[in-house]
Formats: structure tokens, sequence, C-alpha cells
């Protein structure tokens, strides 16, 4: 397996030097791109009129490549909620805890389309993928700057480039990250004399796809001094035919509007320039909700403005409100929400409530405990009466905002009371018994109850054993280096220091961590002008430095000057085991608390800069001190398994049972194990494997046809098929592989298919195979 099958896009920090032209017009744009063919050279993405929906830019690229659309992003926010869905929208807040939990998906999703995109074009001749800048005051937004940035890493090792091209003297705000090469000379004047045409089609933003120009031109033929057709049919306007929105009739605008009815984002935003009668807020509303799915998060907000400004009904304007707001809270915009004006008294209570929380939350998170507490008391007294999960968030806030006024026995006394509460309900609410016992463990430290914070700490991360993210893997284990820092037991916090750091060094996408996550490593929020990958390594490199100190470990590389060695050595990769062939991982060294897989196969580094790099030379220095043998041999990449979304194995038993999944053949254990699985024992090893329901599950629906497995987070239900279904049903607390085995020979099923079965299973996360003591491993014959 190649890295390039792995990592398509290595990432580096610092500034992205993009390739730029100055246009005035078509011809401008055709003399100055180094084609000879436009339209079989070229893949255009338009901002002109600026971006109108998730992903504008790589959406008209994956047009013209005929590739799939990118995916939503988000959570999709409630719409006209009452007071009667306040329990609903509880879910919501539910889903977008899940969402923060999972990393920055924006970044994700960016990164994800950027590599679909080379993949598309790699057996393609050399492409210029051509992005015409945002004009009239428009922005790029976020998510196409992300795009962009990455499509440009990636296209550096091949023969096509990106290009933007500006066609105003007046540029639109350039990322601080980005570098313009100039690849021509500015004219002297550029679109000052432009004749407007007045056809409709040049009032439609980006690159058009065609069934948009046939159903608002017919067949009526291109121009072609004003258009270019491009692959799959779709339209290019001239730049010297765009014209500022502003500037167009209002009844061009709402004409636009009757005849793009089917495309709903064309439709939103003739509306946002046309006549205001024309305008219809419910439609609006479910649109803004769609972009926000997607990503787009500033067109969302454009379209709900509308919706603030002239809902005449009352409980209209409040619930969009709650929608505006919670957009607000979801995106970290807390200076925002805390600005929003205090909702009318008239409101019914469960209205006003929650806009007073919405209020209030925005001002506790930009540390205002004292304007923030006014609110919440209301609030808790406006929703006292409606007790439901809604309202139990509604405490849990409150309770943060009791910590930051220092009245830490008031906030336990709110987090025991949403304890009692989920206590009593018959139907488990993970997400918010999550929040809640990381809240009662946050308190629990502040206090110095160890035994307490440690045991809630635990209540909340079994929340998502099985399910865990790459910022939930990272951020389990910094909680805890806290907590045994300040218990004063070093070499313990030491151990989730070093297990945290490898964690995030094999993550794909580092610079996706969760900003909570983030700030409780750096200990505060990151400056626009920093780089998380960066800024996060420098705090674990002095995090292990400190801890490592402390506890006064016999390092060598505590020693050494880390900048002059890591630059000097070569850099060995961190991945993670997922999608990797059976068969290419070589080795695994573990010691008691941690270990790592390893590879002679080289695996391109997904990101570089001074400070990761020195981060990962770091730890590999650490593992060669903790487990001697890995430094004789040669290994190129380095792989931290999960077990599926658990934690790294940590102990002898753990590390046998993954390395019988994966077929690794030699393991080296403690410094002085060392076990040599032969393709014999490893079978010997899988038939003693317990095979128990995993963690993960929250309950299983029996139903007379299927059975659906519904998880405790992040996962979307899972149908058996008929198969896994009945072996499913075979799984007993305490069977291993081989009593399965046997069993499912009754029913009519032969060993290589149920081994299959079984590891689908695992790898759904419905069940864990492992070995349930480490005596299993010498009992199978195997000799240290």
């Amino acid at each position: 397996m190649s890295s390039e099958e792995y990592t398509i896009i290595s990432r580096t920090a610092g500034s992205v030097e993009i390739d730029g032209i100055y246009i005035s017009s078509i011809n401008d744009l055709i003399n100055s791109l180094p084609v000879d063919d436009i339209r079989s050279e070229c893949i255009f993405a338009d901002l002109s009129l600026g971006a109108w929906f998730g992903y504008m830019v790589a959406q008209q690229f994956c047009l013209q490549l005929g590739i799939l659309p990118p995916k939503n992003v988000q959570p999709t926010p409630e719409v006209n909620v009452h007071w009667s869905q306040l329990p609903e929208y509880a879910d919501k807040i539910s889903e977008m805890i899940d969402a923060e939990s999972s990393g920055n998906r924006i970044l994700v999703t960016s990164l994800e389309l950027a590599e679909w995109i080379l993949e598309t074009i790699g057996k393609m001749p050399p492409q210029v993928f051509v992005v015409i800048a945002p004009r009239f005051g428009f922005g790029w937004e976020a998510e196409n700057e992300m795009f962009i940035e990455f499509l440009v890493m990636g296209l550096r090792d091949t023969s096509s480039r990106c290009i933007l091209a500006f066609a105003d003297i007046k540029f639109p705000d350039i990322p601080k990250k980005w570098k313009i090469s100039w690849l021509n000379e500015p004219p002297s004047h550029i679109n000052e004399d432009t004749q407007f045409f007045h056809d409709k089609l040049t009032l439609v933003p980006g690159i058009i796809e065609p069934r948009i120009a046939e159903t608002i031109i017919g067949a009526e033929p291109l121009n072609k001094s004003r258009y270019i057709q491009l692959a799959n049919g779709s339209i290019f306007v001239a730049p010297e035919c765009r014209r500022n929105p502003e500037d167009v009739s209002k009844s061009d605008y709402d004409e636009l509007g009757q005849k793009s009815e089917p495309f709903g984002w064309l439709r939103s935003y003739s509306q946002l320039y046309g006549n205001h009668q024309y305008l219809d807020l419910s439609f609006l509303r479910q649109e803004a909700s769609q972009r926000f799915t997607e990503g787009a998060y500033n067109i969302a907000f454009k379209l709900i403005q509308p919706v603030l400004q002239y809902s005449s009904h009352p409980l209209e304007k409040a619930s969009a409100m709650i929608e505006a707001q919670g957009m607000r809270i979801a995106l970290r915009k807390f200076e925002d929400a805390a600005k929003f004006p205090e909702p009318p008294h008239e409101l019914p209570d469960a209205l006003r409530g929650a806009l007073l929380q919405c209020k209030a939350w925005g001002l506790v998170m930009i540390n205002q405990p004292e304007k923030a507490e006014p609110y919440f008391q209301e609030s808790r007294y406006l929703l006292r009466n409606f007790q439901s999960r809604y309202y139990l968030y509604l405490l849990n806030i409150s309770a943060l905002n009791k910590l930051r006024l220092k009245q830490i026995e008031t906030a336990l006394e709110l987090e025991k009371e949403i304890e009692q509460k989920l206590f009593e309900n018959t139907k488990k609410d993970w997400h918010l018994e999550y929040v809640n016992s990381i809240n009662m463990a946050r308190l629990f430290r502040k206090m110095g109850e160890f035994e307490l914070a440690k045991k809630y700490y635990y209540k909340a991360f079994s929340t998502n054993e099985g399910l865990r993210s790459d910022s939930d893997l990272v951020y389990n284990n910094v909680c805890f280096g806290y907590l045994y820092y300040e218990k004063n037991l070093p070499k313990v916090s030491f151990l989730y220091w070093f297990r945290s750091a490898l964690h995030w060094a094999a993550t794909a996408v580092p610079e996706a961590l969760a900003p909570r996550v983030s700030r409780a490593i750096i200990g505060r929020s990151l400056l626009p002008e920093e780089e998380l990958p960066e800024e996060v390594s420098k705090a674990f490199i002095s995090l292990l430095y400190k801890t490592a100190t402390s506890a006064k470990m016999h390092l060598e590389v505590l020693e050494e000057d880390i900048e002059l060695a890591a630059s000097r050595s070569s850099q060995i990769t961190f991945i993670r085991s997922d999608n990797l062939p059976v068969g290419i991982i070589d080795y695994a060294f573990g010691y008691p608390g941690w270990s790592v897989l390893g590879t002679k196969s080289v695996f391109k580094s997904k990101f570089r800069g001074k400070y990761y790099e020195q981060l990962n030379w770091l730890l590999v220095k650490i593992i060669e001190g903790l487990c001697p043998a890995f430094a004789s041999i040669d290994i190129k990449t380095l792989i931290v398994e999960t077990m599926f979304g658990s934690e790294m194995p940590a102990t002898l038993g753990e590390l046998v049972s993954t390395c019988v999944r994966l077929r690794v053949s030699y393991l080296h254990f403690g410094g002085h194990r060392i076990l040599d699985l032969t393709q014999k024992k490893i079978s010997a090893l899988e038939k003693k494997l317990i095979v128990q329901i995993g963690n993960a599950p929250s309950y299983v629906n029996y139903l007379e046809n299927y059975l659906q497995i519904n998880f405790k987070r992040y996962f979307k239900p899972l149908t058996l098929s008929e198969q896994n279904r009945k072996i499913f049903l075979l799984i007993n607390g305490g069977k291993t592989v081989e009593d399965i085995i046997e069993s499912a020979k009754n029913i009519g099923f032969e060993k290589d298919s149920v081994l299959e079965s079984l590891r689908f299973l695992e790898k759904s996360r419905v069940t864990v195979i492992r070995t349930p003591e480490d005596e299993v491993v010498f009992e199978s014959g195997l000799q240290t």
C-alpha cells in the first residue's frame, strides 16, 4: 500500500502560495490562462456574486467533473420551534454536542472534497482550476477558503494548478494565510466602461448548471461573447457581464425568483434582492436551515435576517430568534448571542425563557457571569413547568455560570439535580449524562475531591466508549493527565499526556481537533493568526517535559536539544490503523498503559510544521526509551490503534487481541517480552477470544424480520443482515469465538462466514472481541 492511498494531501504550516491573475473581460481571461483550450483544460468556479450554498467552489468543480457533491456537515437546526416542541429541540442540542465533539467538520469536509477532486483528475490530462474572486463586497466564505487552501496544497506535486482571477480593482479581503503570486500585470483600467446586459442568466451566481439555464432561458441559444459552454454543459458568465446586485432592478430578481422555483438556493438568493412583498419567510427559514446544515454558516445568517426583520407575528419571530441564537451558540459566536436584544415580555413563557437562556449562554461564555445570572434566573423560573430535557440543559449551563461566579456548591447542587432527574428517567439520555458527568468531574476536581472527580470522568467517558472520535480520544486522556498531576502523581499524569499526544499525532486531520480540546491542551483559546497543529504541538511538548521531569523519569531524550535533534532526524509518520489492509503491519510495541504498531512501509506525512515535527520526534524517542527493542528495528510508520473507538491497547492481552485481528506477527511488550505470532498461533488464539456485546449500543430493537442496533451517540441505527442477525443472537456473555462457530454449524454457517460476521459486528461497534486475561496468551502455547 502506497502512502498516496492513505494521505492524499500533505499540509504545511505557514503561508499558502496561490497563483493569481488580473482580468477585466472574458478575452483577458482567455489570454491570461496558461492553456491552449479553455474548455478542455480548465475547470471553473465563480464567486463574482458571492457564495450562496455550502462549498460553492468545490460543488462547481464537482459539477464539471461529474462527481458527487459534499455531504451535510452539521445537524439541521429545528425550524418553527413551538413551546410544545422544546423537548424535541433538546434532541438538536444533543446532536450539536456530538457535532462539536467530533471536531471541525467544515475543515474535514473541505479536505475530503479536495482529496476527492484530486483522485478524480489523477488519470486526466493536467487541469487548471480557475476561481473567479468575489466582487461587489462579497466574501470567500470560510468553507471555500479552506477548500481552496487544501486544493492548492494537493496540486503542488502535480502538473495541474489553481489560479485565482480578480476582475475588480478593489479586491475582496484576502485571507492572511494566502500569498498571491501574480502571473500578469494589472490592466490600466478594470471594468470601468462595462456595458451591462439584461440577460437573466447574468444574475445567476456561480457557474450555471445546464438545468438552471434550461429553466430560465429555455432553448434560447447562448451569446458566445457573453458565455462559455464548459464541461457537462455548465455555463460560465463573462466577467464584464456581471452586475452588482444592489444596482439591478428588484423586479428582475422577482422574475428570476419565479423562474427558479425548483432551485431553493437560487430562489432564496433572488428573494433577498427582490421586492419585500414577495418574501416567503417560511421558505427562507427552511433554506437558512439547509445552508447551516451544509456548513455555509454566513449564508444561513443572511437568509434568516429578513425573517427576523419582517416577521409580523410575534410567535413566529420569536421562534426564528431561537433558531438564529441556536446557530450562534453552535458556532461559538457567543458575543453575537450575548448582544441579542432581550425578548419581549408578552411572549409565552417557553419562548421567552428559551431566548433568555440563549442570551445568558452567550454572556457566560464570554466571561460575563454577573450579567448572565439574572437572565438565567428568569429563564429557570419561566421554564420550571416544562420539566423536560431542555430544562435540564438549562440547569447545566446555569451551573457553569454559578461556577464562574465562584459559587461551586450551588453549581454542584444544580448538577446533582440533573443527575437525579436522569436517574429517574426510564429512557437513557447519553448526551445529557455526558455533559452532566463531565461537569461534576470538573467541580469535584476544583474541590480537590480526587476519587469523586475520577469516578465522574469515567462515567462521562463511558457514554462514548466504542464510539470515540479523534477529539474524544485526545480529550479523555487530557482530563486524566490534569487530574493525576494535581493529585501529585506525575508519572501517571505523564502516561495520560503521552497517550493523548500519540492519539493526536495519529489523527488523519490534526487541524480539526475540537476547540474544547485544543483549549484544554493550550490553556486558552487559539488566536486568529495561530495555527492549531503548531500551538497544540508546543503545548504537548511542554506538558510531556513537565510531567516527565516531575516524575524523575530517566529518559535520555529529556537531555537532548529537541530543536536541533528533530531537524537532523528523518521523520516517522504516525497514522491510524483504519482502512489499512491486513498484513501490512509488521510489529507491535507496548508497555503497561500504552502501545503502538509499526510498519516498514512509508506513508506520506499528513502535516508538516516545526513544532508538529518536533513533537513527533519526541514521541518516537519516548517509545525508544520505554521499549528499547523499537530502536533496533527499521520502522518507517507508527500506527496508533483505538480498538474501534475505545482506547489504545494498554495490556498484553489487549495488544495480542489487536495483533490477532490485524495479523501482526511480531510483538514486543514491556521491554522484555517478545512474542512470535505465527499464523498457526494466531488461528489458535482467535478461537479463544471472548465475544461480548460492546459498550457502544444503547438498546436493540428485536422485530419480526430484522434486528436494529441503536447506539448511545454519534452512529445512526444499524439494521443487521439476516446472517449477521443470526450470529448476533448466538452471542452470550462469556462465549468464545470457537463456541459461536460450533453453535453456528447447527444453523448452517461455515467457520469463515461466522468469522466474517463477527468481525463485521466488531467493526460496526456492536461487539468487542478480546482476550479476557493475559494468561490466555500463554495458555495458547506462546513463548516469551
